[in-house]
């Protein structure tokens, strides 16, 4: 089932809302989509929750918390994906959606580590900082700038896709991003288009990746260095440290 909290109701609100949109398609790869070949009948699904969502909005909340109104529209929602995927497709489309769901430490601790600390580091020519074997940096170099490369190239095909104006449905969708009854959003992820809130997304999953692909090659004593370091270089105020972000992204 959904994974829902007065904390990621909006973020389910706003990812249902960008599989409803015929621009977003190409990009959902991105983000492991489970179901490319059934993208007609799950649209259409998060299309009808898009929409009750909307007409529901203010009654969605009761003393801060999901009111029945809000667990039933999701409850509705997945018996329709049942009915139209299959209980078990239903199912792993909610485990796929709760792994989209990221706490925002979390997140703010992989920018830091990811923009912060590895770009800058795998583009400089003194890589000395890091005590770890040179093979090892040098598969960590390459890893980082190929994850950065990957990560500019989706930015500027956000920007294309973005500039294209929107019809039908995706430009009622932008209203619906944009719409005033909030209650609960988070500011700090908001933009004015929704695909603002998907490169958000897609940065966040291409890191998880990055990272686990390094901690698949990296011999102990070579991840020990590489998190040692992190923690150094990291700022004090950071609440997560280097082996608490591996262990939380690619915890296997």
């Amino acid at each position: 089932m959904f994974n829902i909290s007065a904390d990621n109701i909006y973020d389910w609100h706003y990812l249902f809302l960008l599989i409803s949109m015929d621009r977003v398609a190409i990009f959902l790869p991105d983000l492991g989509f489970p179901f490319l070949d059934e993208i007609d009948a799950v649209r259409a699904t998060a299309r009808g929750f898009v929409r009750r969502f909307y007409n529901a909005e203010l009654g969605i909340f009761e003393r801060d918390q999901v009111s029945r109104v809000g667990l039933d529209l999701f409850t509705a929602t997945y018996e329709e994906l049942a009915r139209r995927l299959g209980p078990a497709a239903a199912a792993r489309f909610c485990d796929w959606g709760n792994r989209m769901q990221m706490d925002r430490m979390l997140e703010w601790a992989l920018d830091q580590l990811w923009y912060d600390l590895l770009v800058p580091w795998a583009h400089t020519t003194d890589n000395h900082s890091l005590a770890a074997p040179d093979a090892f940096q040098g598969a960590l170099q390459a890893i980082v700038l190929r994850c950065d490369a990957a990560l500019k190239g989706t930015y500027d095909a956000l920007d294309v896709v973005d500039n294209i104006p929107a019809e039908g449905w995706d430009a009622e969708a932008y209203r619906y991003y944009n719409q005033g009854h909030r209650r609960k959003v988070d500011r700090a992820r908001m933009t004015a288009s929704p695909l603002g809130y998907l490169e958000a997304l897609i940065t966040c999953t291409r890191i998880c990746q990055a990272l686990c692909e390094i901690k698949s090659l990296a011999a102990p004593d070579e991840l020990m260095s590489l998190i040692k370091w992190i923690d150094r270089q990291l700022p004090a105020e950071t609440a997560i440290d280097g082996a608490s972000v591996f262990h939380a992204v690619c915890p296997s």
